[in-house]
């Protein structure tokens, strides 16, 4: 075939300026271009569909077969994987681990949602307000039972940040009058759930007006 002579005056301009809007050579732009084209067009062929078909036969086959027996089910993998909510981590607020600690009416659907989650954060503000509550602000001396509870729940501290500052000068400005009324501690709690998108685990009624979602 011989050379490629573009006559069409828009068709040589249109190559024109492809080739300088990418830094290339008319020749090397148009090149390019074609390649494009004809992948795209090859992925649209009868042929290619088929032969992908086959190809995806063959990956699901080898997948099947490396599965153990009595492999769960897509359903349960993913329940497994999301809290109720279909979020797959959750904040957790003070009330929560004290309701533990302190034996409280909501201790066993707290230790529920933990043990069901497949990971906890809490906020380093909330950290530091379960050492004031559970050790009077004095000391330690009873640390070591709220810390042993958080490392048995896999439950990591989440250092406080700007983003969560601005969703904590949000709560305070929208809730910290009237009802629901959130209180310092719960200012941290809310923005770590909301500036990470996932619900927050916590007990009484202070969350349930506000738009964060409640585990």
């Amino acid at each position: 075939m011989g050379a490629l002579n573009i006559k069409d005056a828009d068709v040589a301009a249109k190559a024109r300026k492809l080739a300088e809007l990418t830094g290339k050579s008319i020749t090397q732009a148009v090149s390019e271009a074609l390649d494009q084209s004809l992948k795209a067009a090859h992925r649209l062929s009868e042929a290619d569909r088929e032969l992908r078909r086959r190809k995806t036969d063959e990956i699901v086959k080898r997948f099947q077969a490396s599965l153990p027996p009595h492999a769960p089910s897509v359903e349960e993998i993913m329940e497994d994987m999301y809290d109720e909510n279909g979020l797959p981590r959750l904040a957790v607020d003070s009330s929560a681990i004290l309701a533990v600690l302190f034996r409280e009416p909501e201790a066993d659907p707290v230790i529920a949602a933990l043990t069901g989650a497949t990971a906890a954060i809490i906020s380093t503000g909330n950290v530091l307000e379960l050492q004031l509550v559970v050790s009077d602000s004095r000391s330690k001396t009873d640390w070591g039972p709220v810390e042993a509870l958080l490392e048995l729940h896999l439950v990591e501290a989440s250092p406080f940040n700007d983003r969560q500052l601005a969703f904590a000068r949000d709560a305070a400005v929208r809730y910290g009058k009237g009802w629901p009324r959130l209180n310092f501690g719960d200012c941290f709690a809310y923005a770590l759930a909301k500036s990470e998108n996932i619900s927050l685990l916590c007990t009484g009624s202070d969350f349930a007006a506000t738009d964060v979602a409640v585990a």
